[in-house]
């Protein structure tokens, strides 16, 4: 992945699959629909130019030091600053 080349300039953001630019391994449904759902309801785009793989590992780990619900974790991670 690390040999993998950049996402031309200007490409945007696949919501609908819960891609980023650039591509990398897929993600299954489950975890394409937490990425899609933290990367929308982000009120400032923090997330924006990370991979998916990159947000979904920062999910999984605020969720295990939360110990709390997906919901709960997404509320936590795209609440504004």
């Amino acid at each position: 992945m690390a040999d993998a080349a950049p996402a031309p300039a200007g490409e945007a953001w696949d919501y609908d699959k819960g891609t980023s630019p650039g591509g990398g391994p897929a993600l299954s449904a489950e975890d394409a629909a937490i990425v899609r759902r933290i990367r929308e309801m982000c009120p400032d785009g923090r997330y924006d130019g990370g991979s998916d793989a990159e947000l979904l590992e920062l999910f999984k780990r605020n969720k295990w030091v939360l110990s709390r619900s997906d919901e709960d974790v997404i509320a936590a991670m795209t609440r504004p600053r």
